[in-house]
């Protein structure tokens, strides 16, 4: 990994953004074919489907690579770019060592600068996705089951007190909402009841959900009712911020019965994003709901006074890959996002205020896209590598230029 020298942050206090939930070994061997039976083009958490780790898996074979998921396809890119985060998670342990996978994971977030708060748990491993290349930009992926995270209770009270370290206004960003036996329970409310009292606390909260379909396409036309997705209501009204992915968005309007209107796909996510305005902002507190997809993000932001903008689509000008191909593309995009509004504490005023203008959110998509571009475009050798900094970054965008050509944005990047 050739990365830049990140000092890591000494304490919680010192961070501005906090990832917590789900931290995985993201692991590709070509002999995980066998997993096409088991898991589609999702994460499968359904426990009828899950199955224990077995040894031969870690083996390092010929075309097998790992590398970090979850909160790794996040915080370390938000680190690079300049920005002090924290990840808190779980991670398995036996005789006070941290297992394989576990370890593997702390180097990634030692290398990056990221300020691990990890929870041990001492009779289950550490989280890894198990991910079947043989169809190209396709994730065939199973979670094995159980793992530490999933039992990961963010309310308890002394993990909550680790949470509220951190300073005023910082972003707590809960990655993989519907992927955690614990703070699932109660059909969210535990998960709503945590980000209602960071709200309260003044912090910016955010939640993703997760693919939570082995054949998204398929649940999408037959309009499922998935389940997991219902886990959101009780926590939608608490959120600062709230993305989800364009199939999953279309999951979750099927499951919370919505009849989306729409001549086309750009207007069924516009009426998708009215819906979730209209039903989950109960507090009269700024919200900014947003799907994304591929190159283009759809967003709404509503302000105290319920003035909206959007639903507006902003589109990519770093289209150097195809974005939908890849794991990781909305993580990253979340990340970019998080690390312009960090960087600029006009946003947050703004936001408050209810100012927040047209031009803000597409300054903070632009930054999200200019992540994504440069994140999926990773090598299993060099994950982060192309990670810049945030001030070359600032100069692309300001610069307002369009890029196709990878070997073009990464020279103006400072990255070749």
């Amino acid at each position: 990994m050739r990365l830049r020298t990140r000092s890591t942050p000494r304490k919680i206090s010192e961070l501005s953004v906090l990832v917590i939930g789900t931290t995985c070994c993201d692991m590709t061997n070509p002999g995980f074919d066998f997993l096409n039976d088991i898991a589609g083009d999702g994460l499968v958490v359904d426990s009828r489907r899950m199955v224990a780790i077995r040894p031969e898996w870690l083996a390092i074979r010929k075309n097998s690579y790992a590398m970090g998921g979850g909160s790794l396809n996040i915080a370390p890119l938000i680190s690079l770019a300049g920005v002090p985060v924290g990840i808190l998670t779980s991670l398995g342990r036996k005789d006070n060592k941290y297992d394989i996978l576990g370890k593997f994971m702390l180097n990634i977030m030692k290398r990056t600068g990221v300020f691990p708060i990890i929870i041990p748990h001492d009779t289950l491993p550490s989280p890894a996705s198990f991910i079947r290349p043989a169809q190209f930009g396709k994730r065939e992926a199973i979670l094995h089951a159980p793992n530490a995270v999933s039992e990961l209770n963010i309310e308890r009270q002394d993990i909550f007190e680790k949470i509220a370290q951190l300073p005023s206004e910082a972003i707590v960003h809960y990655v993989y909402s519907g992927a955690s036996q614990t703070i699932d329970d109660e059909a969210g409310r535990k998960l709503g009841r945590v980000m209602g009292k960071l709200k309260e606390l003044g912090y910016i909260t955010m939640a993703d959900p997760h693919t939570l379909s082995k054949d998204p396409k398929e649940s999408i036309r037959k309009k499922e009712v998935i389940e997991g997705y219902k886990l959101l209501k009780p926590v939608l009204p608490h959120l600062s911020f709230f993305f989800a992915s364009e199939a999953e968005a279309m999951m979750i309007a099927n499951t919370f019965g919505y009849s989306l209107r729409g001549k086309n796909q750009k207007g069924k996510k516009f009426d998708f994003l009215c819906r979730l305005a209209d039903d989950f902002i109960l507090d009269k507190a700024p919200t900014i709901f947003g799907v994304t997809a591929g190159t283009e993000v759809s967003i709404i932001s509503v302000s105290p006074q319920g003035k909206r903008i959007g639903p507006m689509a902003v589109k990519s000008r770093y289209t150097v890959a195809e974005a939908q191909r890849f794991v990781g593309a909305g993580d990253s995009f979340r990340a970019g996002f998080e690390v312009e509004w960090a960087k600029d504490r006009s946003y947050l005023r703004k936001f408050k205020a209810g100012e927040l203008e047209k031009a803000d959110l597409e300054r903070l998509c632009l930054m999200g896209h200019l992540m994504a571009a440069c994140y999926i475009t990773r090598t299993p050798s060099n994950p982060y590598g192309n990670i810049p900094g945030y001030r070359h970054m600032k100069n692309i965008i300001d610069s307002g230029l369009t890029f196709s050509k990878k070997e073009k944005l990464f020279s103006a990047l400072k990255l070749s």
